[in-house]
């Protein structure tokens, strides 16, 4: 139920007409209280509110058509009942007031107000769109009826201004890709246009809009060729033809392009590159239907400045295939990631590291320096493609992250005839390997600890490292002044006469007194994307020490510049500290005081963790099942079984171990007395082998002694463990007894069997 204490929206739309400035904005505010959306008033109030907007978009004024078109979005959004009963006739409004401005456009954008009517226009019909879009009956009754009236007037206003109407054209391609079809041509031609004669002059998100609506045109499928074979006309079609058509003419582009370097460097030293070259994606065609529209490139050695139309050709090729390799679709598509990585590779291959000049172009200077800027952009467009395949099929490219890894080495400059890094030509470079550290900082991750190739580690931690630091633009400058000084000292004459002040030198006081302020500071993207690989490579790998301390220092110093200039420290150093404390390396000396103190305002967890190191203040309870806990009994008893037998056995050995006569156990036993033996008869065969066996079996006499003396019976528990020791004690005490007592001890007849006496 409505409060009764709320503004009447009559009031509001009395008001509306004749508001402007703060007055108007506190009405906007006012609409989007949810205390409006009541059924009660939709016909009474709200019916009057949308009939003041209709009002305001049928007037000439441009003002009062800037009020209708904000009153009607803030309405339409905050207002369910609203959206649902007046946005159709709200939108047919907006669209007709836009299609008048497009038609005099050159007369609408003569005035500041007409620019910005034209675009509250466009950005009015594209959210009220938005809003209805999805909802079935609103969708169906109100827009999708009205679409073929909407789409005319953004095509045509495309041309001139791509960057206003490309975002709507493409949600259009994308939701209504069925109703947008007829005017398909059209739109083609107006892309084909902006995309030879504007494309290089537009700003970066304005071309991307360009190739995005380009790939999105390949949803509407193409009409079947009347010329088609009829033998594969039973071939099964897949939804993705028309778009992996438009992918592979793109992709076609590649491989003429970077044949033509061929002319420049002398592919014929690589034989690995040719066959490299030779497997690219080609058409097996005369097929251009998709990608007619591209102009042929015009080059001229005799002018250098001409061959920069392969690096731009290549930035264009490269960011219309992203739009179809990056881009959702409504059906799944067919991807060549192997010929794509073929194209990135060669890409990257083309270097004058490796590959020299072909002979006739060695001597011109203008050239060759042309040459040397154009190669390491042309490399660079395959490293925007594997950014771009990494970041979209980063998975799938897990197997070739060594191949990636070596061949971003090839970018690297090098000096000449030296295995050294030309640092001078990586700070020329610097923009470009921001690229190249993003590259770096998608595939890493995938390959953790499995570097087996550390040399391109160490190189571009190397550049990272000598980029990151502030370059001064007057250091040459100085460098220049002292060895001048020098000459001129070596010139003087000693003559008295005055020297004249040179007034040209009073506007350079400033690099003498000031020199702080020609500094070239870095940005902080720069920082973010070098901080990342930094970390990266202290998580994954042991780093010598060398390289370690120097990562270290770097870290150190631009947190404490960073603390001191702005305040505080950028996350990305507090992760990278993180990461030097908690990876020393070989390093034996902590520099966890020294981030500590940096850090000692922002209370990290992670240092203050480290440098107090604590356990759980709270009990933590053990909940253990029964089956568990009557294990744990038994094994108890079990360790007090063992404990008892080494305790006896630790006795028994100590008996042994002292000499003692350790008594026998008392068993009872039947003795036999012992027989008369004649002696005549030693070493004679017996008369009677059975009768004396049992002579033979009680051979120790005095045994029979020693168990008559026992008067005690000690009960000794009998172990398996244990029988071996008794035994042994035994044996030993008989043994002793037997070597006392040889002397009265008699040897019985000794039994010679028939076969002894037949031998």
């Amino acid at each position: 139920m409505m409060s009764q204490e709320y503004y009447p929206i009559s009031i509001l739309a009395r008001q509306l007409e004749a508001a402007t400035g703060a007055e108007f904005h506190t009405i906007l505010k006012t609409l989007r209280s949810p205390i409006y959306i009541n059924d009660k008033i939709l016909k009474s109030e709200l019916g009057l509110l949308n009939t003041k907007i209709v009002k305001l978009l049928h007037s000439s004024d441009d003002f009062d058509v800037w009020k209708g078109c904000h009153t009607a979005v803030v309405i339409c959004a905050y207002n369910p009942l609203v959206l649902c009963a007046h946005a159709s006739q709200l939108v047919a409004l907006i669209y007709s007031k836009l299609e008048q401005k497009v038609g005099y456009y050159h007369s609408t954008i003569a005035t500041p107000q007409g620019k910005v009517l034209l675009e509250t226009l466009v950005n009015s019909l594209s959210i009220l769109m938005d809003l209805m879009r999805g909802k079935p009956t609103i969708s169906r009754e109100g827009l999708v009826p009205k679409l073929k009236s909407i789409i005319p007037p953004f095509v045509t206003l495309s041309q001139y201004e791509p960057k206003l109407c490309l975002p709507v054209i493409k949600t259009l391609l994308y939701k209504n890709t069925t109703t947008f079809k007829p005017y398909a041509n059209q739109y083609r031609r107006i892309l084909s246009e902006l995309i030879n004669k504007s494309y290089q002059h537009l700003d970066e998100e304005t071309q991307s809009l360009i190739c995005e609506n380009f790939a999105y045109l390949h949803l509407i499928k193409l009409q079947a060729s009347q010329s088609q074979d009829e033998t594969e006309s039973h071939h099964k079609t897949f939804a993705d033809d028309t778009w992996r058509t438009g992918l592979l003419s793109i992709l076609f582009q590649f491989k003429p392009i970077i044949e033509l370097c061929g002319e420049v460097l002398d592919f014929t030293q690589d034989k690995e590159l040719q066959k490299l070259i030779e497997s690219l994606p080609h058409s097996l065609s005369n097929d251009k239907q998709v990608v007619e529209f591209l102009p042929g490139l015009k080059l001229d050695m005799n002018t250098p400045l001409t061959l920069w139309q392969i690096p731009t050709r290549l930035s264009l090729l490269v960011g219309l295939l992203k739009g179809f390799v990056s881009l959702p679709t409504p059906f799944a598509v067919r991807i060549p990631i192997g010929g794509i990585d073929a194209i990135c590779e060669a890409l990257l291959s083309m270097t004058k590291k490796y590959l020299p000049l072909k002979r006739e172009l060695r001597r011109d200077a203008e050239l060759n320096s042309v040459i040397s800027d154009i190669f390491p952009q042309i490399q660079l467009s395959g490293v925007q493609l594997w950014t771009i395949m990494l970041r979209t099929y980063g998975n799938s490219y897990l197997s070739m992250s060594e191949s990636i890894l070596s061949s971003l080495e090839l970018y690297i400059p090098l000096e000449p005839k030296s295995t050294a890094i030309d640092f001078p030509q990586c700070s020329k470079l610097k923009r470009e390997f921001q690229d190249v550290f993003h590259l770096i900082n998608l595939l890493l991750p995938q390959m953790g600890h499995q570097l087996s190739e550390l040399d391109p580690i160490n190189k571009l931690i190397d550049v990272a490292l000598y980029l990151s630091e502030d370059k001064s633009l007057i250091d040459a400058l100085f460098n220049k002044l002292i060895s001048g000084t020098k000459g001129a000292n070596n010139q003087a004459t000693g003559s008295k006469k005055k020297n004249k002040k040179d007034s040209s030198t009073g506007a350079l006081s400033d690099i003498y007194t000031h020199p702080e302020q020609f500094m070239v500071n870095n940005s902080i993207s720069w920082y973010n994307e070098v901080n990342e690989f930094l970390i990266t490579i202290l998580n994954s790998l042991l780093l010598s020490t060398t390289q370690q301390t120097r990562i270290i220092k770097y870290t150190i110093s631009k947190a404490l510049e960073f603390q001191n200039e702005i305040g505080c420290i950028p996350e990305k150093f507090i992760d990278l500290l993180r990461a030097v404390v908690l990876h020393p390396g070989n390093e034996r000396v902590s520099v966890l005081p020294i981030a500590v103190s940096i850090l000692k305002d922002g209370n990290d967890e992670i240092f203050d963790l480290l440098c107090h190191p604590r356990l759980p203040m709270g009990i933590v309870h053990q909940v253990r099942s029964r089956a568990a806990l009557e294990q744990e009994e038994s094994d108890e008893e079990d360790a007090e079984i063992v404990t008892d037998n080494s305790n006896l056995q630790s006795q028994i050995a100590s008996i042994i171990t002292n000499d003692q006569t350790m008594q026998p156990i008392a068993v009872e036993r039947k003795v036999t007395e012992l027989s008369q033996v004649d002696e005549t008869k030693i070493f004679q065969k017996r008369e009677n082998e059975e009768g004396e066996l049992i002579d033979q079996e009680s051979k120790r006499p005095k045994l029979v002694q020693v168990e008559s003396e026992v008067s005690e019976d000690i009960e000794i528990p009998v172990l398996r463990v244990d029988q071996e020791h008794q035994s042994n004690a035994n044996e030993d005490e008989h043994e002793d007894e037997d070597a006392e007592d040889d002397s009265e001890f008699e040897i019985p007849l000794i039994d010679i069997g028939d076969d002894d006496d037949e031998e």
